[in-house]
């Protein structure tokens, strides 16, 4: 009789599960991308953006920590939904959040060559460089260290990001250092939190819609749920830590580009047509070098990104065979505790989304765009169904825990308002038909989930089987409050 495979081990601390949240939210990238996105509506005013776009991703982000206090998953929103309303919506919220956990895996590694291959270009190093083989080796790479210990894991993504961030920083005290002093008349200035003239307030709604997918992946710590010590104290810690870090770290970082550029209307449009405002920033204000030094910085986070999104990604799938088919390969797990074939097999499906974009001619910053704008959306589809499943919770639990059920619905209204500026009026082409990608991909996943049931129910009692989420031993300060309840087709359990 084969021997049993080694269950997930609980070694994280609350540090090491932050590097998945921060890894797949990659600050440095989202800034370096798309720092500038919002001052195409508010111009100099994009600092204020960010500021609703923050709240926004507070109320969103609340209804997980809610959920992540109760429930601890490999299967991230798929468990959390899964036992707070049914497996049903569970396996739903899992679909969705595989998807752009699958092809995210493939674009961050296409960026990481993308700019190790425009650092080569600016440096003089390889002219004639190209991203195929940068972002090949970025995949080796990540798969190598997605099977090793997972405490190996958490750490190189809080320290390569980390490294990242820090870069960033650096360049941003020198360029504020220089706004003290009065850059070709350019200062620290307060008007970047005040709208221009012609700007309104729903502009500025619609600006932050932009900003808010600055935090995308916000929600990846919940995926270490079964492999962190003490998890439903220390994810919802790390999810908290990082959104906060992430809001201020954003709001001061377009905060000093705003000021950079400029506060006229003028330097405000010159902000919004940057295609790359750190890297210009850096020219300017600093030196060629600290925009290479920068480049390589965006390497380093698009490699964490990848990183992350590979291990969130054979976490789903991990924890989705192992309550639907506990006989599956994919259940299976290494000696180290680690989920090996589900990790090959998003290495298999990373390599050949990097070959086929290559082979299409598409360049390494449009791979990102396209497939942002897709995994974007479903994203933001698994983020309303946590965050109704945390109403409902709360509802059931009473008492102060209602407040949750408030701030939830709130984050609901922004996601889907944020879903209905991305389809209408529908974008220029291709974009135009990215929702109807994903939405594609949600059919799929619904179909599965609708016809066929007893999947439903397999997973209701993998749920069940697998010791109330692996939780056993962590308490909640609302766990003598709690009422068991009932969800679609499953009791909730407690963890």
């Amino acid at each position: 009789m084969p021997e049993t495979p080694p269950a997930p081990r609980r070694e994280l601390r609350v540090l090491e599960t932050l590097g998945m949240s921060v890894a797949m939210m990659s600050p440095v990238l989202s800034m370096a991308l798309f720092g500038g996105a919002p001052a195409v509506f508010v111009g100099r005013a994009a600092p204020l953006a960010y500021v609703f776009a923050g709240i926004g991703v507070i109320l969103v982000a609340g209804g997980i920590i809610f959920l992540s206090r109760y429930f601890a998953s490999a299967g991230s929103l798929y468990g959390l939904v899964g036992a707070s309303v049914g497996p049903r919506a569970g396996f739903f919220t899992g679909w969705a959040l595989l998807g752009p956990y699958l092809i995210w895996t493939a674009s961050s590694s296409v960026l990481a060559g993308f700019f190790a291959t425009r650092f080569c270009q600016d440096s003089g190093i390889w002219p004639e460089a190209d991203y195929l083989p940068f972002a090949l080796v970025c995949a080796v790479l990540i798969l190598l260290l997605s099977t090793r210990d997972v405490r190996v894991l958490g750490r190189v993504l809080l320290s390569v990001e980390g490294l990242s961030v820090a870069v960033m920083i650096v360049v941003l005290v020198i360029i504020v250092s220089k706004l003290a002093g009065g850059f070709e008349g350019r200062t620290i200035s307060h008007e970047v939190f005040e709208l221009p003239q012609g700007a309104t307030l729903q502009l500025l709604v619609l600006g932050s819609v932009f900003g808010f997918q600055a935090f995308a992946g916000f929600e990846g710590a919940a995926s270490l749920g079964e492999e962190t010590v003490n998890p439903r104290r220390n994810v919802p810690r790390a999810i908290a830590m990082a959104v906060g870090a992430t809001v201020v770290l954003y709001l001061f970082t377009s905060s000093v580009m705003a000021m950079a550029f400029g506060t006229t209307d003028a330097q405000g449009k010159a902000f919004a047509e940057s295609s790359g405002p750190l890297f210009d920033l850096s020219m300017t204000y600093v030196s060629p070098a600290a925009a290479m030094v920068l480049e390589l910085g965006c390497v380093f986070s698009a490699f964490s990104a990848a990183l992350g999104t590979m291990s969130g990604a054979s976490r789903m799938i991990y924890a989705l065979a192992r309550d639907a088919r506990p006989s599956s390969r994919f259940a299976r797990l290494g000696n180290r505790g680690e989920p090996v074939t589900a990790t090959l097999f998003v290495f298999v499906l990373a390599l050949v989304l990097i070959i086929g974009v290559r082979l299409g001619g598409i360049d390494g910053l449009h791979v990102a765009f396209y497939f942002g704008s897709i995994g974007g959306l479903l994203l933001l589809v698994a983020y309303v169904m946590a965050n109704a499943a945390a109403i409902r919770m709360a509802i059931a639990t009473g008492g102060r825990a209602r407040v949750v059920a408030v701030t939830s619905a709130l984050g609901i209204g922004m996601v889907l308002y944020l879903i209905y500026n991305t389809v209408y009026p529908a974008p220029k082409a291709p974009y135009n038909l990215f929702p109807y990608i994903a939405a594609a991909w949600l059919s799929i996943g619904l179909v599965i989930v609708l016809a066929r049931p007893d999947i439903a129910r397999r997973i209701g009692a993998g749920m069940t089987t697998n010791a109330a989420m692996q939780a056993a031993g962590d308490a909640t300060p609302d766990d003598t409050a709690r009422r068991d309840h009932h969800g679609d087709d499953a009791t909730v359990h407690q963890t």
